[in-house]
C-alpha cells in the first residue's frame, strides 16, 4: 500500500508568485523490507497557445485558456532531494504550509481520484477564479477534510486569495 503522509504548500517568489503543492507518500520497499518515502510535485499552470496573445500577458478579462495540471516524481522524499528538484525546476520558493495525516492516511488512488476531480470540476485556468492559488488550496482543503488532516501554517500572508 502507498499511503500519502504529508502535503506542503509552496509558493515561488518569482514567476508571478505561482504556488504548488509536495506529495510525501509512504510505500513498502521489499527489497529493503521496510517502508520508503517518495515525493512528487503537483501544480496547475495555465496552456497558452503559442500563436495566441502575441505578448502572451493574462488579464481579467482575457479569455479563459485550458488549464495543464501537471505531476512530477521527485523519487526519495529527502530535504535535500526535494530542494534540488524545486531549485533546479522552479528557482526560489518558500512552504506556507504543511498538512500532515495522524488519523486517517488517503491511499494513491484517493488523491489521484482527488486530483482528476478537481480538474474536471475546473479544467480551465479562469485568471480570477481557477488558478494555481484555487487549484493548490482546494486540494489541501479537500484532502484535510476528507481525511482529518492537520494543517501547519508558516507563512499566511502571502498564501493567494481567489
Amino acid at each position: 500500500q502507498c499511503h500519502l503522509l504529508r502535503v506542503d504548500h509552496y509558493k515561488c517568489l518569482q514567476n508571478a508568485e505561482h504556488e504548488f503543492l509536495v506529495l510525501h507518500f509512504t510505500h513498502w520497499n521489499t527489497q529493503a523490507g521496510s517502508s520508503a518515502t517518495a515525493a512528487m510535485c503537483v501544480d496547475r499552470t495555465v496552456d497558452i497557445p503559442t500563436y495566441s496573445h502575441a505578448s502572451g500577458l493574462l488579464t481579467p478579462s482575457s479569455s479563459e485558456y485550458p488549464a495543464r495540471d501537471t505531476v512530477y516524481l521527485i523519487g526519495r522524499a529527502s530535504d535535500l532531494n526535494i530542494q534540488s528538484h524545486l531549485t533546479a525546476r522552479l528557482k526560489s520558493y518558500r512552504r506556507i504550509s504543511s498538512l500532515s495525516f495522524n488519523f486517517v492516511r488517503p491511499s494513491v488512488l484517493h488523491v489521484a481520484d482527488l486530483l482528476v476531480l478537481v480538474n474536471q470540476q475546473d479544467f480551465s485556468y479562469g485568471i480570477l477564479r481557477a488558478q494555481c492559488y484555487w487549484w493548490s488550496r482546494t486540494i489541501c482543503k479537500s484532502l484535510e477534510r476528507l481525511f482529518r488532516g492537520e494543517e501547519q501554517v508558516f507563512d499566511p500572508d502571502n498564501r493567494g486569495h481567489f
